[in-house]
């Protein structure tokens, strides 16, 4: 029941899936926010507000990926076409593709930037960034960020799309996975018998 199966999803992998869509919603709608600032001190609070949220988000995400790959593989849908699963696990992996690059490249490109600083609620992190370095570097890597921003949105969506799919149209039961937890593996057939 806390743990995955072969046939569906334990309570933990629940929680943490529906706690890390939640965080990804909430740290999406408020770097979007961003953008609707003027430059200066508004669009500083803005920017430090979603790099907090987003490193509060990591207390939940980094954990989902973790207990995710320890966990046994949940075999692809077998009333699927072969198609439909590989654009179901390439829609997964680039999802947590994208989230990685995310992660790395949003503190880059503050710390690369006019303020060399974030602020997480009042604990000030410093760039490690040389300097000389840091301008070149944000123009850079500041495009990749907000890109990659559009690319989870365009992700969730398709993922969002596929498991609506399987509520209303397939009705076979595998949005249910997210919702219920699986039942313990029976255990192995005895050996000696």
């Amino acid at each position: 029941m806390w743990r995955d199966t072969r046939t569906g999803y334990g309570v933990v992998s629940i929680v943490l899936h529906w706690a890390g869509a939640a965080a990804v919603i909430v740290v999406w709608i408020f770097g979007r926010r961003i953008g609707y600032h003027p430059s200066g001190p508004e669009w500083d609070a803005a920017e430090n507000l979603h790099a907090a949220v987003a490193t509060l988000a990591l207390a939940i995400i980094v954990p989902r990926l973790i207990w995710r790959l320890a966990q046994p593989k949940t075999p692809p849908v077998p009333s699927n076409p072969a198609l439909l699963n590989l654009i179901a696990a390439l829609v997964k992996w680039g999802l947590i593709l994208s989230l990685a690059v995310m992660i790395v490249t949003g503190p880059l490109a503050i710390w690369s930037g006019p303020g060399a600083a974030i602020d997480l609620f009042g604990l000030t992190i410093l760039s490690p960034l040389p300097p000389a370095f840091s301008e070149h570097f944000h123009h850079s890597i500041w495009p990749v960020h907000v890109f990659m921003s559009k690319v989870v949105f365009i992700l969730v969506a398709l993922h969002v799309a596929g498991a609506l799919k399987h509520l209303v149209v397939d009705r076979d039961g595998v949005f249910l996975r997210m919702l219920r937890p699986a039942k313990d593996d029976p255990p192995p057939p005895d050996a000696t018998a």
